[in-house]
């Protein structure tokens, strides 16, 4: 898909409205999938609609394929071959009744927000249209979740979610949370229901991978240790992995998803880090081309922003779609060869005058040209340069003047109460952007590596190739599993099967249908639901399981697991 961050909120101009006079709805919005003002399509009663995880798709679409009658009506997948619709984000089907079924994977966190929420502004997400031509295949993604005309995309709140964790553990079962509604400027409060029902229906797995490059330090296997304070501070130098203080000046950068993945929650939980818990993300700035190869050349962290109406500091944003995370996993420059952005800086200029004449800088009659010397520098303070400005049509009048621009996170022309005496002799102080992107040379000298995590159903599938036609290294955790090799759909599906099953990688989480209270009420909704569980009873794609062919016993949402028929007798 695309840098979405900022997932899918924006509502009509109708809803808005009403949202903006209401203010906070504090009912729940139930039925929605059956309101007659549905954009577009039709609203019916019998319809369907499934949200969920990544992880699930490629198991959870054949089941609704498999349901007797059922008609693929349209699919973002390139064509309706069965493998590009297994691996599609959008996908719409119709029943033989004349009802439909829609699918939306909008991530395992992202799914129970939507089920869930009590507002409109987060209850409803975009499905393709019901009235849709039967067959279309390749319908953008970006269409669908930019659409508000109800043109490609139909508004609706799902009734059935299919999340990787369990309801108990979501920030969105049954709280309320502090959330900027589309275009407000602060924050209110939003309830969520609890989910009414949640059922375990098969497992998925996770796991750790990392650029091409990575093949040269020597390091096939991270442990959980190590995953904590890469998750902690977002960065931390290859020494850590690889006991070896020759390597401290090689970089590790960590690439990660957002708030809305339920792989975040369960990556994060498993190796003790809190599934809930803000981290440093970082994203790729620019790229350079050599010989057909694209490597990163700028880094920095993902901008402060919103996801789901929820505030995020710089780092704690990430990729909102699980295929996205390993398509963007590329090779990057080495040491200071790389670029290092930050964003959100407020840029702040001290300036010391030594003007002799007219100050052509305050007079606006007079027209100047400007000759800057220098660079911004992101320390405070700067050291000073010069900046000569010459009266336009005169060959020898100048006034110069020393500037030092530098950059606070305190906006010094807003904030009265801030000393401006740590502003080297200033005699004038403003500011020019309060979103500045700074761009610096990385300080250290040695290589540079980007790893991420993410579910095996996405690091070993090939439809996630990045832009050099490659998938990622994929590592072993905690000793266990692919030992540093290029990631394939074997390989995912060897660690699943071999070592997920049998308790030695321990990377794994029960997936769950979820309910919620107007879904619990439909008899179609239940069927469907009932339909899926039977279904992965017996037919789950690899590298996630069916439940029976774990071999081992464990609640699950980071939990200790076991061997099945240990004892201590």
């Amino acid at each position: 898909m695309h840098d979405l961050h900022n997932r899918w909120s924006p509502i009509t101009k109708t809803t808005t409205k009403t949202i903006d006079n209401m203010k906070t709805i504090k009912k729940p919005l139930l039925a929605l999938a059956a309101l007659a003002t549905a954009l577009g399509g039709t609203a019916h009663a019998g319809n369907v609609y499934i949200v969920g995880a990544q992880a699930t798709r490629k198991s959870v679409t054949p089941a609704i394929r498999a349901i007797p009658g059922i008609q693929l009506i349209g699919t973002s997948g390139a064509t309706t071959n069965n493998s590009d619709v297994d691996n599609a984000v959008f996908n719409l089907f119709k029943k033989a009744d004349g009802t439909f079924i829609g699918i939306y994977w909008n991530g395992g966190e992202a799914a129970v927000r939507a089920l869930l929420a009590t507002n409109a502004a987060f209850a409803k997400v975009p499905f393709i249209s019901t009235n849709t031509t039967p067959g279309t295949a390749n319908i953008s993604t970006n269409s669908l979740l930019t659409d508000t005309s109800g043109v490609t995309a139909d508004l609706i709140q799902p009734t059935l979610a299919v999340a990787n964790t369990s309801a108990a553990i979501s920030r969105f079962n049954g709280t309320t949370l502090s959330q900027f509604l589309p275009g407000a400027t602060t924050a209110t409060p939003q309830k969520y229901q609890k989910a009414a029902n949640d059922v375990k229906v098969d497992v998925s797995t996770y796991g750790f991978a990392a650029d091409r490059n990575w093949t040269n330090t020597g390091v096939t296997s991270i442990t959980a240790a190590q995953a904590r304070v890469l998750f902690k501070y977002g960065n931390a130098p290859l020494s850590l992995f690889t006991g070896n203080s020759a390597d401290s000046n090689a970089t590790v950068w960590l690439s990660g998803r957002d708030i809305d993945a339920g792989a975040r929650v369960n990556v994060y939980n498993e190796v003790g880090a809190g599934g809930l818990s803000d981290t440093y993300n970082h994203k790729a700035f620019a790229y350079v081309t050599n010989g057909g190869v694209k490597t990163i050349s700028a880094i920095g962290l993902w901008p402060a922003t919103q996801v789901d109406g929820l505030a995020q500091k710089a780092g704690n944003a990430g990729w909102a779609q699980g295929s996205d995370s390993i398509k963007n996993v590329y090779s990057l420059l080495g040491g200071t060869n790389l670029q290092y952005v930050t964003t959100g800086n407020k840029v702040i200029t001290a300036v010391t005058t030594n003007f002799t004449a007219t100050n052509i800088v305050t007079n606006p009659s007079v027209g100047v040209n400007s000759n800057f010397g220098g660079t911004f520098s992101p320390v405070d303070p700067a050291t000073g340069y010069t900046v000569a400005l010459k009266v336009i049509g005169k060959t020898n009048t100048y006034s110069t003047f020393t500037i030092a621009s530098y950059y606070k996170t305190t906006n010094y022309y807003t904030n009265a109460a801030v000393n401006l005496t740590d502003s080297p002799a200033a005699r004038s102080v403003f500011t020019t952007n309060s979103d500045a992107s700074i761009t610096n040379q990385w300080t250290k000298d040695g290589a540079n590596y980007l790893l991420t995590y993410e579910s095996l159903a996405n690091i070993g599938n090939n439809s996630n190739n990045n832009g050099n036609g490659q998938l990622p290294i994929f590592l072993s955790y905690n000793g266990v599993g692919a030992a540093g090799a290029v990631a394939t759909p074997a390989l995912a599906s060897t660690v699943a099967t071999t070592y997920a099953a049998n308790g030695g990688y321990t990377l794994w989480n029960y997936d769950h249908i979820l309910l919620n209270s107007n879904g619990v009420a439909s008899a179609t909704v239940t069927g469907v639901r009932d339909f899926i569980q039977s279904y992965l009873a017996t037919n789950v794609a690899a590298p996630n399981l069916k439940l029976s062919a774990q071999n081992i016993n464990g609640a699950g949402d980071g939990a200790t697991a076991y061997p099945v028929g240990i004892s201590n007798q």
